[in-house]
């Protein structure tokens, strides 16, 4: 176990949790959405919750702020346990896998009876495809997804993904590196789709590594006006 402090919270982290040594090599890396904490409302839904500190910062930045988090790793939830104690918004947890052969995404939501969902985050290495494919979209939350795909076929399953989210509506599109930096908003899903070509090419070996996957802050029109305030913010910080 290794302790690493955000916020001025220490935390605690299993030894080869990579967060606390990527936060000291990346100054935004897992900065903007504990930023977005504050202009965010309801309950955060954060599928792959890893130890908690995702949650911890969100929390500490805004104390309103309801969670329910979904962990199956058993490294992980421990100290998650531990880590979420130190801030005083409530915190659930669910340790289930979330997906089409686990649970439904809705079923989570219909278990915590989940009214007002503030932000949808998904990072679940390569799968959080499978996370929206459960997702009857009742709600249409901001959505903050890693697109990272690990196996080649994974690229097609997040482009459907893509089709999807552009059919329900969620066409304005702030696109992150994976380091925390924002590369550009765009309400085209052929930029984003363009951009993870882009990054499996370098993967292939074929140019050197600028990046290695992308995150997506995504929403509806009725709430760029909310969202847009905080996203400027954070690239101004």
């Amino acid at each position: 176990m290794k302790n690493y402090t955000i916020n001025g919270i220490e935390l605690e982290f299993n030894d080869s949790n990579l967060i606390p040594v990527y936060q000291e090599q990346y100054r935004l890396y897992d900065r903007f959405l504990p930023h977005m904490a504050k202009y965010l409302s309801g309950t955060i839904v954060d599928v792959g919750a890893n130890c908690g500190a995702l949650a911890v910062a969100m929390g500490s930045n805004n104390p309103e702020l309801e969670f329910v988090c979904i962990e199956p790793e058993p490294t992980h939830i421990q100290h998650f346990e531990n880590n979420v104690k130190k801030i005083s918004n409530v915190v659930r947890l669910d340790k289930t896998m979330v997906g089409k052969f686990h649970k439904p995404l809705d079923q989570v939501i219909e278990e915590f009876d989940i009214k007002n969902i503030g932000l949808l985050k998904v990072d679940v290495d390569g799968y959080d495809w499978d996370v929206i494919n459960t997702f009857s979209f009742g709600e249409k939350p901001p959505i903050y997804i890693e697109e990272d795909p690990k196996l080649p076929w994974q690229y097609d399953k997040y482009h459907e993904m893509n089709a999807k989210l552009s059919d329900m509506g969620y066409n304005n599109i702030w696109i992150f590196d994976n380091y925390g930096c924002l590369i550009g908003f765009t309400k085209d899903w052929d930029m984003v789709n363009t951009l993870n070509s882009y990054v499996n090419r370098m993967k292939s070996g074929k140019s050197a590594m600028t990046f290695w996957y992308i995150d997506l802050l995504v929403c509806q029109d009725t709430d760029v006006d909310k969202l847009a305030p905080g996203v400027m913010s954070y690239i101004n910080a």
